[in-house]
C-alpha cells in the first residue's frame, strides 16, 4: 500500500494532498504534504497564483496514529 493510499484510508478528507514525506519525530508522526494542483485562487480576492505564499503546521488533536500525536506540515 502506498503512503497516499494509506492516507486516503486514515484521513479521507486530505486526499487532495500530495504526500512528500512521513516520518517519526520524537513522540509524533509528521506528514509533509502539499496540494496536488499547480495553482490556486486566493480565498479573499479570487486572484489565481502559482507561487507558494506560506506553509504551516497543524496538529490533528483528535486523531492519533499508533497512539502518537499527528502533525501535518502543509
Amino acid at each position: 500500500m502506498t503512503i497516499s493510499a494509506l492516507l486516503a484510508v486514515l484521513f479521507p478528507h486530505l486526499s487532495g494532498l500530495r504526500i512528500d514525506q512521513v516520518y517519526q519525530w520524537g513522540t509524533s508522526v509528521r506528514i509533509r504534504a502539499r496540494t496536488r494542483t499547480t495553482q490556486a485562487a486566493c480565498p479573499r480576492c479570487g486572484m489565481v497564483s502559482q507561487r507558494v505564499h506560506s506553509s504551516y503546521e497543524r496538529r490533528v488533536c483528535d486523531t492519533a496514529v499508533g497512539d502518537q500525536e499527528t502533525v501535518l506540515h502543509l
